[in-house]
This record gives structure tokens, sequence and C-alpha cells, in this order.
């Protein structure tokens, strides 16, 4: 059913684009970015440059979506980077550098967050949110006894994600990421829930059979993203 959606799927002026085949797990992933993007569209925001508007017209039709493409989408004086599995640097590896960035902390093996979201306000960072996407057991994401999976663990390090401002030439006071999203297939009727500790939450997405129609976890996606504009947006 995600191979059909994505089939199916088109960007602003009718392109069709299609996507090669891949593991479940790798579509599943592709799909949570595109319904990311879908949000932001519907919020307001216009898709204005990265990945397939960055290609010729000629590569749009194999739309393969790689480590490390973004898609930058704009509205007013603010504009959204939906970067797809970008590797991180620490800050031993950005020191004295140019450019401002996210970095994971120098400790860290966890470096590369599924999808990052990043706002900002001219080319001020206001903040970021971190959505990873587990296709797997719910029991292997996250259990109520208390002890944290290993997903758990890599989502607890994304919460700690710093930023290096090239301005001062060091990593911020402000921590950046303001929540962690975790989508992952539907199994219950639970719906949407939060770790006991810290800002994480937890996310089902089910595909509806008809082409057009919007997931399941589709309104607690966009309710999520609607807090985080408003956290930053001022």
């Amino acid at each position: 059913m995600i191979y059909n959606k994505l089939r199916n799927s088109n960007i602003d002026g009718g392109i069709d684009i299609t996507f090669p085949h891949k593991k479940t797990s790798k579509l599943f992933e592709i799909y949570s970015f595109l319904i990311i993007k879908d949000i932001f569209e519907e919020l307001g925001f216009n898709w204005s440059d990265g990945w397939l508007r960055a290609r010729d017209i000629k590569d749009v039709f194999n739309a393969s979506l790689e480590s490390g493409d973004c898609i930058i989408l704009t509205k007013l004086d603010y504009s959204v980077v939906i970067t797809y599995d970008k590797y991180l640097n620490t800050p031993s590896e950005v020191s004295n550098s140019e450019d401002s960035q996210i970095v994971a902390s120098q400790v860290s093996s966890n470096r590369r967050p599924d999808i990052l979201i990043s706002l900002y306000k001219g080319e001020e960072l206001r903040g970021c949110e971190v959505v990873e996407v587990k296709y797997r057991k719910k029991s292997y994401i996250y259990n109520n006894k208390g002890i944290d999976t290993d997903v758990c663990k890599q989502l607890i390090a994304y919460t700690q994600l710093e930023y290096y401002d090239a301005n001062i030439k060091k990593v911020s006071r402000i921590k950046p990421v303001y929540k962690v999203l975790t989508i992952f297939p539907k199994q219950d009727d639970e719906g949407v829930f939060a770790h006991k500790n810290y800002d994480i939450l937890f996310v089902p997405i089910m595909p509806e059979e008809e082409l057009n129609s919007k997931c399941y976890g589709y309104e607690y996606l966009k309710k999520e993203l609607i807090e985080f504009i408003d956290e930053f947006s001022y």
C-alpha cells in the first residue's frame, strides 16, 4: 500500500514522479518525509527549493530520496528545511567553521536522524524537530516497564543535539531540539503516546486505501508541527 501511494505521487505543476522499488522500511521513511512536506504546504508554506526542485526535469521521474537530500519551504519571513538522513558532525569536527549547523554531542554515536526539521527566520535558526521513522513492532520501540529500549536510547540522544553557531565559533548554550517525534506503523488503537521522562512523542501511521485520503496519524502530526511553529514564530 505504501508503494502504491508513492507511485501515484506528484509535485506542484502536475509532474508525475516514480519511486524506485526499495525495502518497505525505506519506503516508510520516504512516505513519512512526504507527509511532513504535505503538512507544511497545507499550513501555507511553499516548496521553493531542494530535492526534486533542484534537479533537472529529466531526473524527476526517478524520485529516489538520498541521504542528505532536503527540501526548503518558505512562508513570509520564515523558512523550513526538511533534511533526510543527514550525518551530523560533532563540535570538534566543525571547530572554527563558517557554517552554522546542528551537531551531535561529542560522545554520541547517534548522528544520523531520519528527518531533521529546522525552522528559520531569515538566517536565524529558531528551533528544530527530529523525526525518527521506525518500521518495527511497537514493543521493540517502547515499553512501559521503565527500561528504555535501544530505540529509546537513540531518541533520547537526539533530544540532546546541539547547535554550532558560526557567529561566535562555538556551541550555543540553547538546545535547538523542541521534540523528537517517532513515527511507526499503527498496530493497535492506543494512538499517540509520550515518553515518561523526555520530550519524545510516538505517532502511529497507517496509509488509507483511498489513494487521495490522508493517512491515519496525519492530524496528530499536523497538530505537533503547528505547536512547533507556534513555539518559535515570534
